[in-house]
């Protein structure tokens, strides 16, 4: 079963935000067991759970990918296998990245914007880079989702020793988390018994 029906051109991505931490539960559990038979069958279901990201399509709402990048990381830190590194670099460069309000030449204009626009225009939150750049993905739940995702993969490609790729990534990782806490400073936190409380503490841990 599949958020995507290829045939008529259609995909969601809903099951990749479940899809996601499930798997990385999965790794837990290979890595953890002692039953060297239970191992092997947990470490074959998590692959076979990783071969489905790489077939999942990247969808606009960020924070779905966001899991499948989550998922993937781990299985490229867990493994140093590269395929797991070249879908999560498609899945960062086509996706995650992208959706990141950026200033590469700290000149104050949001990259890419045409008409030109300049941070100082944008809500409270956003106007430091390293917020998502949409409503949905810049609440503060779901902008921790895409940041720990990509705080992730930058741990995985530094791990592997792959250091031109993580330093590429690091000051994004940087950006995010200090965009976060910026928020949580300066607009207060969101209450213990609400959505995503769990999401915001792993970004910022």
């Amino acid at each position: 079963f599949s958020g995507q029906d290829d045939a008529n051109n259609w995909f969601d991505g809903g099951l990749a935000y479940d899809h996601g931490w499930v798997g990385v539960q999965m790794i837990e559990s290979a890595i953890q067991q002692n039953d060297p038979i239970l191992k092997e069958k947990y470490r074959n279901s998590v692959e076979l759970a990783a071969q489905y990201c790489i077939s999942e399509f990247s969808v606009k709402n960020h924070n779905y990918t966001a899991k499948l990048i989550w998922l993937l990381a781990q299985m490229y830190a867990w493994t140093g296998n590269p395929i797991y590194a070249n879908e999560l670099n498609y899945k960062l460069d086509k996706n995650l990245i992208p959706g990141i309000l950026w200033d590469e030449t700290n000149d104050g204009i949001v990259d890419g914007t045409s008409p030109q626009i300049n941070f100082s225009n944008l809500t409270p939150v956003a106007q430091e880079p390293g917020r998502m750049w949409d409503g949905h993905n810049s609440l503060p739940w779901y902008h921790a989702i895409n940041t720990s995702a990509l705080t992730e993969a930058y741990v995985a490609f530094r791990d592997q020793g792959d250091l031109v790729r993580a330093n590429e990534l690091k000051p994004y990782v940087i950006a995010m988390v200090d965009n976060l806490a910026n928020e949580i400073v300066n607009q207060g936190v969101v209450a213990p018994d609400q959505l995503g409380v769990r999401d915001i503490t792993y970004s910022l841990l």
